[in-house]
């Protein structure tokens, strides 16, 4: 679906496309960890450095920004790149996004934006539900990280992770049955919390 590739990482290679399945949206990336959003104990200036930003593009349902220590939710590019852009592909700020690791799944709300031109960054609580080590100085992962985006899934309030996880595994089952054959169906129906 993307025109041209992502690069994992800042700097690095662009070889990461953009793939649609079924109404799905699906990449595999490397992991990197975003911690922005509500200043915690886990992630502050102090924990993240400069990479920190007190606020997320999505904001709860009570207007504040999101907690990346105790919510997973993934990051997307910046809409407006020439790559690909989740506007242009009707996903919706909040829509659920399955994050599969060894064979672990968690749920999570698209809830920050990144750098135009880079792709699979997950929020500390992501890569701790899936045991990705969560630092956000030196923790994630270079290894292969499967996201599974579905639009029309934002959950409500949007900051509920069981309501993401129950839409979620909604969306992956009729993803899954509508094609049985699919790596990793087995594992879409399974969730971490």
């Amino acid at each position: 679906m993307s025109h041209g590739a992502f690069r994992a990482s800042l700097p690095g290679h662009a070889d990461v496309p953009m793939c649609q399945f079924g109404n799905a949206y699906i990449w595999h990336s490397s992991m990197s960890i975003d911690c922005d959003g509500q200043t915690t104990a886990r992630c502050s200036h102090s924990a993240a450095g400069d990479t920190f930003a007190p606020d997320t593009a999505v904001h709860q349902s009570d207007g504040r920004p999101f907690n990346a220590a105790t919510t997973p939710y993934v990051v997307l590019p910046r809409p407006d790149n020439a790559t690909w852009s989740y506007r242009g592909a009707g996903i919706r700020p909040g829509d659920v996004a399955a994050v599969i690791y060894n064979g672990r799944v968690v749920y999570a709300v698209f809830a920050d934006v990144g750098p135009r031109q880079q792709i699979g960054e997950a929020s500390y609580a992501t890569a701790a539900a899936l045991g990705i080590a969560p630092d956000p100085s030196n923790g994630g992962t270079h290894d292969d990280v499967t996201y599974i985006l579905f639009p029309h899934t934002r959950p409500s309030p949007v900051e509920s992770h069981d309501r993401a996880a129950r839409n979620g595994r909604a969306a992956a089952t009729r993803l899954a049955s509508g094609h049985p054959r699919v790596s990793g169906a087995a594992e879409l129906r399974t969730t971490v919390r």
